[in-house]
């Protein structure tokens, strides 16, 4: 409850523009989560670790708002190492939400300029929701937002490519995401990524 509530309190000042509060109120977190005693309050270790998830995923957004890309970075790779344990543990929601953490750490690794690490975690994103899709129980809702992610990450992917410039390569991704853009009746997408095919065409041909 009390880790829920004040990542809310960070979250909403975050939101509200407040990154000194937003780090203020996620420190205490971090800090309680990481005393020696912290097993009475959580015995499940699971529970710790997706508790531990919540906060570092939220203070990973705090730092790339506040422009420390790098230290972004590291706590967002330690988040998804605990997911990756957690997916493992087929624990809650994990298998799923470690798609959006690895496409948060692509969105840091681009700002930070470092297009291939950017581009393979997108490349294990994409792994994930092919996981994740074969899940015998998962519902149609589930599937629907795996497909909506697949067409972020194939966008995404598209974009590396060019800072890389594979053009073939990332005309083939954003045609992809045309498909599944059009799929799900996503209007602004769908001229968007047929702005940038038309573009990437022209300067091909040219």
């Amino acid at each position: 409850q009390f880790v829920e509530k004040v990542n809310g309190k960070g979250v909403e000042a975050f939101n509200k523009g407040d990154l000194d509060l937003a780090r203020k109120e996620l420190s205490r977190v971090f800090e309680l989560l990481h005393q020696n005693n912290i097993f009475l309050l959580y015995k499940d270790e699971n529970a710790l670790m997706e508790a531990q998830v919540l906060t570092y995923g939220n203070l990973s957004c705090v730092f790339r708002k506040a422009g420390d890309v790098d230290k972004g970075i590291k706590i967002v790779d330690y988040t998804i190492g605990l997911e990756e344990k957690l997916s493992q543990a087929n624990h809650g929601q994990a298998s799923i939400s470690i798609i959006s953490t690895y496409l948060n750490k692509a969105a840091m690794l681009s700002e930070a300029k470092r297009h291939y690490g950017a581009y393979q975690a997108i490349k294990n994103a994409m792994d994930r929701i092919q996981i994740a899709e074969t899940v015998p129980d998962i519902d149609a809702s589930q599937l629907s937002y795996l497909k909506y992610m697949r067409l972020i990450a194939l966008n995404n992917l598209g974009e590396q490519l060019v800072h890389l410039e594979q053009m073939e390569l990332a005309i083939r991704e954003y045609e992809k995401a045309l498909v599944i853009a059009k799929e799900l009746k996503k209007g602004s997408f769908v001229r968007k990524l047929e702005e940038v095919l038309q573009k990437l065409k022209l300067s091909s041909d040219g």
